[in-house]
């Protein structure tokens, strides 16, 4: 990797996950905190990419310390998420299907008109609640006729 890259990608790198403590909700701050494997993969390459530059040992230490700062946060971010942490919630030593819960997840995308697909899905697997993602009124009209979907938005 040539000198100038590594430092881009460094300021990148270093910047998207500054990011994420701005407490906006303007999109293209908040899709940072989306691909943080990523982020920490591409920190770690870099930080080993820069002792092999060659800019002054001060801005390789600085920059090698501020990817490594990077790789550390998007670590420590990443682990809860990984088979090493700790369960939060545990297995049911005796699982009952009465005690269990049934949820239907749909990003139905409010362009798409395909209500029936939907519609054999609720019959399907009966689920207990539905969320759909990307609905608009013509969604909530067709959709009257299942009876979760009626009892949520009349309340």
């Amino acid at each position: 990797m040539g000198d100038g890259l590594v430092l881009g990608l460094s300021l990148i790198v270093g910047v998207v996950t500054l990011l994420p403590f701005w407490k906006s909700t303007i999109w293209w701050v908040r899709v940072t905190e989306f691909p943080r494997i990523q982020w920490a993969v591409l920190a770690l390459v870099l930080g080993c990419s820069w002792p092999w530059t060659g800019w002054p040992l001060a801005v390789k230490a600085v920059a090698g310390l501020g990817m490594l700062a990077c790789l550390i946060y998007q670590g420590w971010r990443i682990f809860p998420f990984t088979p090493l942490a700790r369960k939060q919630v545990l297995a049911a030593k005796h699982p009952r299907p009465s005690d269990e819960l049934t949820l239907l997840v749909a990003n139905v995308l409010m362009t798409n008109r395909a209500v029936d697909r939907l519609l054999a899905l609720t019959r399907r697997y009966d689920p207990d609640l539905i969320l759909l993602v990307e609905t608009d009124a013509w969604w909530t009209n067709q959709l009257q006729q299942v009876s979760v979907f009626r009892a949520a938005t009349a309340a």
